[in-house]
């Protein structure tokens, strides 16, 4: 019985290091980095995303039959360039809410993290539903431009055609 009690409260001890914010961000970019491709990723770590942002996503690929619009960057970088690299920063929380800044390095891999190299920063968005945190918007730049009304400005121009 002890064992079964010291069993279990080890995992759940390691429960909440494995929902982390940082955790799930680092999770998206490390498979980021391995598929390349933005579909692949979000399909892949479709856990990492709440579920309307995921379906955002899914419908801001429905382009119309005769043209409209479409999603034309990769999201995760804010670019349409190649990367190289990211690194997450530490977490910041208001009630359910954590935000983790993110820095992500442009251009040629021969490049590696070069104090010159072109660099992209924003901040996600993640809420705690169920124990585990999940991405609901990302927001790049100075002026935090929001992935989320990107995606649902797609998704309602599309409609209209």
């Amino acid at each position: 019985m002890r064992k079964i009690l010291w069993l279990f409260l080890l995992v759940a001890a390691a429960l909440p290091a494995l929902a982390q914010p940082e955790q799930v961000v680092r999770r998206l970019y490390t498979a980021h980095k391995k598929f390349n491709s933005l579909k692949k990723t979000v399909n892949a770590c479709r856990d990492c995303f709440t579920p309307n942002f995921y379906n955002l996503f899914l419908q801001s690929l429905k382009t119309p039959p005769d043209g409209g619009d479409f999603l034309d960057y990769d999201f995760l970088i804010n670019s349409q360039d190649e990367w190289i690299d990211f690194q997450v920063g530490k977490a910041s929380y208001s009630g359910v809410t954590a935000v983790v800044p993110i820095t992500v390095w442009l251009g040629q891999p021969s490049h590696g993290r070069d104090p010159g190299q072109t660099t992209t920063r924003g901040n996600i968005y993640l809420s705690r539903q169920a124990g585990k945190y999940q991405i609901f918007d990302i927001k790049h730049g100075k002026e935090g431009r929001s992935v989320r009304e990107d995606l649902k400005g797609i998704v309602e121009a599309n409609r209209k055609k």
